[in-house]
């Protein structure tokens, strides 16, 4: 006869609840919360895991399960959790409602039947700041699992006890670290006797507030904009700190989402970290306009913007300029996720990514810089007419519309075509502002100037010399109007600029070289023009290879300047080369090779003369 014996086996003790803070400033932990409920889950050491939502409102705070439905958060009606319950919430702890008491009197309820703790993303350096504030200890578990009400704790010399904070509970709080996570874990479950961090919470929620002065309340309480002002220059004392550079970077926007952040993160402060970004977005600087359909939008306090934007030096202003632009033409199909909506007169479509945001924030930095964008978005017909416009510096971007008839079907293909011309559009734009980056049109006697400049700059590359009825110098047809002596220091500035920022091998640069050498040439200094020609030719020949059309135009570039020094015969050789390239490349009939071929004979006719 057989008789079963039962053993014991392990199993899942605790069902784990992870109460999320939808905060505005918490959008930046998303993919961190995330990525810990996805850890938990795999660990296989809770019956479940199951993310609740904490939502804030102007009339309070509500809380929402699994399933959407709302749990009551009333301290006095609100049912404590089952024992076999672990409940860990995620909060920065920076929502107004941190501030008051409602929230911590349910965490105190909360914590009389389960194990609770508070995890907060933010450095321990910026939790006095927010909201909790509260006094801190060291706690200890006696069994494993035990309720807040269990926990034994040091009691804090200066704590301030009355008959109404009784019972003070020992919540823990821990920071997103792997150590942190650990001292907790092994104080709740094998009862470690070195203990976790914790704070105290009374059970009125909060500790009465201290009055250090006694007497009648202040009748003129601080403006706001002061109170604000005060803020920022308590914020901004560490200049060279990753959130002060940020937030500087960002003042000049005025509004802004998270993805357009995230960009000025990623370009102008790559050391940065989502702490600092966080830092930045609960220093009190912001206002935070939470949108259903899209990303929280946060607008400067205007006393803030005043004063960080005065620690904005020109070349910074730049910075955040191109970081925009180089990220809108890189990123045509995925700019971050970031919404955009095309209007048609049956329905409102909404795409899944924009380049709006980013095009308003350019056109923001751009109107400081002093630069209007006077070109029009190009017009792109596609079945019916399509009518696109662009967003100007001096207004916000406005939604495109398009009366496609099957707008599903066009979604992607008209996607394209915005995003490519909108990239192309602020290229132009910056290509004509960076030839004003050493100085402010909006300055008396500047707007002139900036006209040369720009005027100078449309075009990148010097022309083919062009065909003229007698034998004087080839280079008289290549001459352009406007150019005087003072534009080049203009020219050499712009050049050493975008070496700086740029590179010597970006295609920028390059042109602002080929542009100072024209502009040489064109003042009678050939031998600074043919130098800078000729470096320009290797570094074409280098990065393009020597059958590109740049590299064709930079080559008959440097025999202009050598044969307008007299320098004959170097200069027919070259010419000779690009012959026979052109020939080869674009045939004997094209319009170039026929303007090679002219360049060649007028060349060995000046030099047969001079034997």
């Amino acid at each position: 006869m057989l008789i079963p014996q039962l053993a014991p086996a392990p199993e899942p003790w605790l069902e784990a609840i992870v109460v999320l803070d939808r905060g505005t400033a918490m959008a930046v932990w998303d993919e961190t919360v995330r990525a810990f409920v996805k850890l938990l889950r795999a660990l296989a050491a809770f019956r479940d895991v199951r993310v609740w939502h904490l939502e804030h409102a102007s009339d309070g705070s509500i809380l929402r399960d699994h399933h959407g439905r709302c749990v009551p958060m009333d301290p006095d009606a609100a049912q404590p959790p089952p024992a076999r319950r672990l409940l860990l919430v995620v909060s920065d702890c920076a929502a107004p409602a941190w501030r008051q008491e409602a929230l911590w009197r349910t965490l105190h309820t909360w914590s009389r039947t389960a194990p609770v703790a508070l995890i907060n993303p933010l450095p321990k350096r910026l939790w006095q700041r927010s909201g909790l504030d509260l006094p801190r200890t060291i706690a200890t578990a006696p069994k494993p699992a035990s309720p807040g009400r269990l926990l034994a704790y040091r009691r804090p010399r200066l704590l301030r006890e009355s008959v109404g904070t009784k019972p003070w509970l020992a919540l823990p709080v821990l920071e997103l670290a792997p150590d942190q996570v650990l001292a907790w874990a092994r104080t709740l479950m094998r009862t470690d006797p070195n203990g976790c961090e914790a704070v105290l919470v009374p059970a009125t929620g909060r500790p009465p507030v201290r009055r250090l002065h006694r007497g009648p309340a202040r009748q003129n309480p601080t403006p706001v904009d002061e109170q604000v002002r005060a803020r920022a220059e308590a914020f901004a004392d560490d200049r060279e700190s990753n959130a002060v550079r940020l937030a500087v970077a960002a003042a000049p926007l005025g509004s802004f989402t998270l993805p357009v952040l995230d960009v000025l993160r990623e370009r102008l402060v790559p050391e940065a970290t989502l702490a600092d970004t966080a830092e930045f977005l609960t220093a009190g600087l912001l206002t935070a306009t939470p949108r259903p359909s899209a990303d929280t939008l946060y607008r400067f306090h205007p006393a803030a913007a005043d004063y960080l934007t005065n620690l904005l030096t020109r070349d910074q202003l730049w910075e955040t300029h191109f970081a925009l632009s180089d990220h809108l033409a890189a990123h045509l199909q995925v700019p971050h996720g970031i919404p955009v909506v095309f209007y048609s007169p049956d329905a409102e479509d909404m795409l899944t990514t924009s380049a709006r945001p980013l095009a308003y924030a350019a056109a923001a930095t751009a109107r400081l810089l002093g630069i209007e964008a006077t070109e029009t978005m190009p017009t792109t017909r596609r079945g019916s007419s399509t009518d696109l416009t662009t967003p100007s510096a001096e207004t916000s971007p406005t939604p495109q519309r398009s009366t496609a008839s099957t707008a599903a079907e066009m979604r992607d293909t008209q996607a394209s075509e915005v995003y490519a011309t909108l990239a192309r559009l602020f290229r132009s734009l910056l290509a004509k502002a960076s030839e004003a980056h050493a100085f402010r049109p909006d300055e008396p006697g500047q707007q002139e100037a900036l006209e040369d400049v720009v005027g100078a700059g449309q075009q990148d590359k010097r022309g083919e010399p062009a065909e003229q009825d007698d034998e004087t110098d080839l280079t008289d047809g290549g001459r352009r109007a406007g150019l005087t002596q003072s534009s080049i220091p203009r020219l050499e500035q712009v050049l050493a600029d975008r070496e700086r920022s740029l590179g010597s091998d970006h295609p920028d640069t390059l042109a602002s070289r080929d542009n100072l050498a024209n502009a040489l040439h064109d003042m009678g200094r050939h031998q600074e023009a043919a130098d800078l020609h000729q470096r320009n030719l290797t570094d074409y020949e280098r990065i393009l290879g020597p059958d590109h059309p740049d590299t064709l135009t930079s080559r008959n570039n440097l025999a202009i300047a050598l044969y307008a020094m007299g320098r004959h015969q170097a200069a027919a050789e070259l010419f000779q080369r690009n012959l026979t390239d052109r020939e080869r490349i674009l045939g004997p009939d094209h319009p170039d090779t026929l303007t090679s071929r002219n360049n060649l004979a007028r060349v060995q006719a000046a030099a047969a003369r001079t034997r």
